[in-house]
C-alpha cells in the first residue's frame, strides 16, 4: 500500500507540473487527470493555479477549440468535492459555474452545469445553508465581486436580487432543449429544489424554523407594492401546501416535460404535494389546482411565472408540452387577469401559428380556452388587452384580428399602459423573452461572454 500510495504521490507531481506548463496538445489531459488524481483534500494553494490558468484560458477563448477551457471545468468539478469547508473559493464558485454557462457554447454550458450542480451539493455538505436560505447565502458570496457579475446579469438581462429562482432559470432553459445539456439542467434544478426540501426535514408536513419548498397558505401576505396573496381560500385550517417563491422558478421548467411523459404526479408528490389529483392526463381542474399551490406573493411573481410560461412554449416544439403550456395559461388568465392582458401580445404569435398549422385537436382546444378566458376578463383588463395589440398583430391569418372584437368592449386608452417589455425591464429582466436556443448564438456574442467570464475569474483571485 505504502509503495502504490509513493507512485501516485509521483504521479500527482507530475501531473500537476504538466497541467499549469502551456501546451494544447497536452494540458486538457493533465487537468482531467489531476481532477481524478485529486482523492485527499484540496488546499487553495492548487485551486489558486487552476483558477488563474482558467483566466489565461477564457482571455484566449476559442469556440472552435474549447478543449482546454472545458477540461479546466471539468477538473473544477472534481475537486470542488474535496475542497475543505473553510476553503475562500467554495463559496464563489457558484457564480463560476454560472459564468460557464453564461458564455453559450454547449460544451462548456454541459461542463458549467455539473459544476454547479456539485457546488450546490458541496455547499449543502458543508452545512453553508443551515443558517440561511440558501439564496440569501449564494447572494452573499458574490459581495466581493459584485460589480462584475452585476454587469454580466445586466449584459444577459436577468436580476438575481428581483427574483434569484427565476433569474437562475433563465440562464438555464435555452440548455433544456438541447440534447447534450437536458440532463444537466434537470440535475441542477432538482439539487436546487431538494436543498431547499431537505431544509425542513421532510418536505410533505413542513418544518418548525427555517422556510421551505413548501409553505403555507395561511402564512400567505401580500407585499405592501402591491401583491396578488394567491391559493389560500380552498383551505379553512390555512394549512394548504404551497411551493414558495423561493424555488418557483426551478419548478415551473419541470412541469410540461412532466406532464407529457405522464409523471406530472410523480412530480408533485416529491415537491410534497401529493394530495393534487392527476388522473391521467392533466384537465382544466388539474391545471387550477397546480396554480392554486404557487405561491406568488407579489405582482412581480406573477409576471415571471406567465412570461417564463410564454418563453418555454416559444421553445418547445412537442405537442404533449404545449398542451400543457397552453392549459396553463388558460388558467393563469383566470387567476392574474391583469398579468395575462400584459404577456397576451408575447402568447399571439405561437397561438397563431398553431391555429394555421396543428391538427392536434387537444391542442387547439386548448387555445380555444384561452380566448375564452380573454373575452371573459373583466372590462378593464380588456381595455388592456385591446390597447396592447393596436400595433397591428393579428390572431388569425386572414383579415380579422382579435383586438377589432375587443375594442369594442372597452374604450380603454392604448397610451397609458405599460407593456410586457417595458415592465421585464422595470424589474431587471429585460432578457427573459429571448428564446434564442443554444446553437443560435452568434460566435462574438460568445467571444464577448467569454471575456465577461474571465474579467469574473480574475476578481475571485485577486
Amino acid at each position: 500500500m505504502d509503495v502504490a500510495n509513493g507512485w501516485r504521490a509521483r504521479w500527482m507531481s507530475l501531473v500537476t507540473s504538466t497541467a499549469f506548463q502551456y501546451n494544447l496538445a497536452i494540458q486538457p489531459r493533465a487537468f482531467v487527470m489531476l481532477g481524478c488524481l485529486a482523492s485527499d483534500e484540496v488546499d487553495d494553494d492548487l485551486l489558486y493555479q487552476v483558477l488563474v490558468t482558467l483566466r489565461g484560458a477564457l482571455v484566449a477563448f476559442d469556440e472552435k477549440d474549447t478543449n482546454l477551457v472545458h477540461s479546466i471545468v471539468r477538473c473544477l468539478t472534481k475537486l470542488v468535492d474535496k475542497l475543505p469547508m473553510d476553503s475562500q473559493f467554495l463559496p464563489s464558485m457558484f457564480w463560476l459555474a454560472l459564468a460557464m454557462v453564461q458564455i453559450g457554447n454547449v460544451t462548456l454550458f454541459t461542463s458549467g452545469l455539473a459544476l454547479m450542480d456539485e457546488v450546490l451539493r458541496a455547499l449543502d455538505r458543508h452545512s453553508f445553508f443551515d443558517n440561511m436560505e440558501p439564496y440569501q447565502f449564494l447572494l452573499s458570496s458574490r459581495q466581493g465581486f459584485e460589480d462584475t457579475v452585476s454587469a454580466i446579469d445586466t449584459t444577459h438581462g436577468v436580476n438575481f436580487y428581483t427574483d434569484f429562482s427565476f433569474a437562475l432559470a433563465t440562464y438555464l432553459i435555452k440548455g433544456l432543449h438541447h440534447p447534450s445539456s437536458k440532463s444537466g439542467v434537470l440535475n441542477v434544478l432538482h439539487t436546487f429544489i431538494g436543498i431547499h426540501t431537505n431544509r425542513s426535514g421532510v418536505a410533505r408536513s413542513g418544518g418548525a424554523g427555517a422556510t421551505s419548498v413548501i409553505g403555507s397558505a395561511g402564512s400567505n401576505s401580500s407585499s405592501s407594492g402591491g401583491g396578488v396573496n394567491h391559493g389560500g381560500g380552498g383551505n379553512s385550517s390555512g394549512m394548504t401546501k404551497q411551493i414558495s417563491p423561493q424555488v418557483l422558478g426551478a419548478v415551473v421548467p419541470l412541469l410540461p416535460a412532466s406532464a407529457k411523459n405522464g409523471e406530472l404526479g410523480e412530480l408533485l408528490w416529491h415537491l410534497g404535494l401529493g394530495d393534487v389529483n392527476i388522473n391521467g392526463l392533466p384537465s382544466q381542474n388539474c391545471y387550477h389546482q397546480i396554480l392554486d399551490r404557487f405561491e406568488t406573493p407579489t405582482e412581480t411573481s406573477a409576471l415571471l411565472l406567465a412570461s417564463f410560461l410564454v418563453v418555454m412554449l416559444n421553445l418547445t416544439e412537442f405537442e404533449g408540452e404545449q398542451l400543457f403550456l397552453y392549459g396553463f395559461l388558460s388558467e393563469v388568465a383566470v387567476t392574474f387577469p391583469d398579468t395575462f392582458a400584459l404577456i397576451y401580445k408575447s402568447l399571439m404569435p405561437k397561438m397563431n401559428q398553431a391555429l394555421l398549422n396543428s391538427q392536434h385537436l387537444p391542442t387547439l382546444e386548448a387555445i380555444q380556452g384561452i380566448l375564452l378566458s380573454v373575452v371573459s376578463l373583466p372590462k378593464h383588463t380588456l381595455g388592456k388587452v385591446s390597447s396592447s395589440l393596436l400595433t397591428g398583430n393579428t390572431m388569425f391569418g386572414g383579415g380579422m384580428s382579435l383586438h377589432s372584437g375587443l375594442s369594442s368592449k372597452s374604450d380603454s386608452s392604448s397610451g397609458q399602459n405599460s407593456t410586457h417589455e417595458d415592465k421585464l425591464h422595470e424589474i431587471g429582466f429585460s432578457g427573459l423573452m429571448d428564446t434564442a436556443t443554444l446553437d443560435s448564438i452568434q460566435p462574438t456574442v460568445v467571444k464577448r461572454n467569454a471575456m465577461l467570464a474571465s474579467s469574473l475569474v480574475d476578481r475571485v483571485v485577486s
